[in-house]
């Protein structure tokens, strides 16, 4: 039955009602256990609220005081209620101005945020074109860049390198920068970010730029150059990435046996190869390639 009535109730009944159950004025609310105890005290005392009202002041840290005086009788004086409800309103003003802090708090650190990104971005349009390949392409003005986002190996727990990645859109190019710090013991050379594959032929890489040495605990960028066709893209374009790179034991070699002089590839230790790290595929999105 009072299913039934609820659904002719407005909005405010509804609200109350999907709260608790309404019976002969009483609100039931689950999520509070004292407003049974508050029931069963009118119910006790034949509706009369003196002691409803000492459990909601002994108890108005943790009682729903909203849903407990909606539980009380319609003819409750205000004046018995001023034990529990000035406490209240002092906390309420306390959290609101708690909150107001910490909004104020969340304002700065945004704006404090942004303008850390501004700077990145404004010294990564001052790193690209200082970048010789780069420069002879002719790339044209920065449109945008993005934030920088990790990007991990997918391999396994000895990958030596901390990467960041930033993508940059031009007219007719797409650059992927990896900003890569050497967290290994040894340093390393000819380090790539290598993009395999695209999912959309709107972009296709056209050269990779890498970082000739990187000794441990430092960091520099490589970056992966995309041709971009000028057209509407409405889904995202997922990058397949590879970083490629040699530690210097597989590339220094000395004729007596030690190490430290840098020969060519293919010479020392038969031929040594460059290790290749599989990347998580990198995420181009729409708002990435729109001006």
């Amino acid at each position: 039955g009072q299913q039934q009535e609820a659904e002719g109730r407005d909005e405010d009944d509804e609200f109350n009602m999907s709260m608790g159950s309404m019976d002969q004025g009483i609100v039931s609310l689950p999520l509070c256990p004292y407003l049974a105890l508050i029931e069963v005290a009118l119910e006790q005392h034949l509706n009369d609220p003196e002691n409803a009202i000492k459990i909601i002041s002994m108890r108005r840290d943790v009682v729903d005081i909203a849903a407990a005086i909606r539980a009380l009788p319609e003819d409750t004086p205000v004046s018995s209620l001023a034990d529990c409800l000035i406490p209240a309103l002092r906390s309420s003003e306390s959290r609101v101005r708690q909150l107001t802090v910490a909004a104020n708090l969340a304002r700065q650190r945004y704006a404090e945020l942004q303008r850390k990104v501004t700077q990145a971005s404004i010294r990564s349009q001052s790193n690209l074109s200082k970048v010789v390949a780069i420069k002879r392409l002719q790339v044209g003005p920065l449109i945008k860049s993005s934030p920088a986002e990790k990007l991990e190996s997918v391999g396994g727990m000895n990958f030596p390198f901390s990467v960041n990645i930033s993508k940059h859109l031009f007219g007719r190019y797409f650059i992927v920068q990896a900003t890569i710090v050497n967290i290994g013991a040894v340093a390393a050379s000819d380090i790539s970010l290598t993009i395999t594959e695209c999912s959309d032929d709107c972009l296709s890489p056209i050269e990779h730029v890498s970082i000739k040495s990187l000794p441990p605990s430092s960091s520099s960028s490589s970056y992966a150059i995309l041709n971009r066709v000028d057209r509407a893209v409405d889904s995202t374009v997922v990058l397949m990435a590879e970083m490629r790179y040699y530690r210097d034991t597989e590339k220094t070699f000395k004729a007596k046996g030690g190490f430290g002089d840098r020969v060519s590839e293919g010479e020392g230790f038969g031929g040594a190869l460059p290790t290749v790290e599989e990347m998580q595929d990198i995420m181009v999105m729409v708002s990435d390639l729109s001006p």
